[in-house]
């Protein structure tokens, strides 16, 4: 289904970004699926086929691909606003321990790298599955942080862009 979602690119280019990202198969099979049902024809190569036919089709097959594309971004909204909204709860919590640890498990994490591969003559044998779970749950916090940043900052990645170029 990715490579029929990548002709159907050409329709709507930002269609590889999408089937870039996560849930890729799904994703598109979702946008075979609309050109299917745009354009009524069952055989997925043959729906994609029929949009280069038809500008109508294909403007109609873009319309509907953007507005699915919209329900992506809204998904991705609510949940970077529920993981925004946790951590926010959390930096407000009057016991320090509730806010206090990822700055610790942070920089635990980067001590106990350093003090084990750096100083210390003979490295302790720090089991693997310790260390690629702790760097797990780092690297998850900090990407949804990351997001969240993003997120606050007026008109995404385009803002950015624009008041850099403006």
């Amino acid at each position: 289904m990715i490579e029929l979602a990548m002709l159907a690119a050409k329709f709507v280019p930002s269609i590889i970004g999408m089937i870039a990202g996560d849930n890729a198969e799904e994703k598109a099979e979702k946008v075979v699926d609309i050109a299917r049902t745009i354009t009524g024809i069952d055989e997925p190569e043959s729906a994609i086929e029929a949009l280069s036919r038809n500008p109508q089709t294909a403007m109609l097959f873009q319309q509907a691909v953007m507005s699915y594309q919209l329900e992506l971004a809204r998904e991705d909204t609510k949940r970077i606003q529920a993981v925004n909204q946790t951590m926010q709860m959390e930096g407000k919590s009057e016991h320090w321990a509730q806010w206090l640890w990822r700055p610790f498990n942070g920089f635990m994490f980067g001590i106990t790298l350093f003090w084990n591969y750096v100083i210390n003559e003979t490295p302790a044998d720090i089991p693997q599955f310790v260390l690629m779970a702790w760097a797990a749950v780092l690297g998850v916090t900090a990407w949804h942080r990351g997001k969240t940043k993003m997120a606050a900052v007026s008109g995404g990645i385009r803002g950015i862009v624009n008041r850099t170029l403006g």
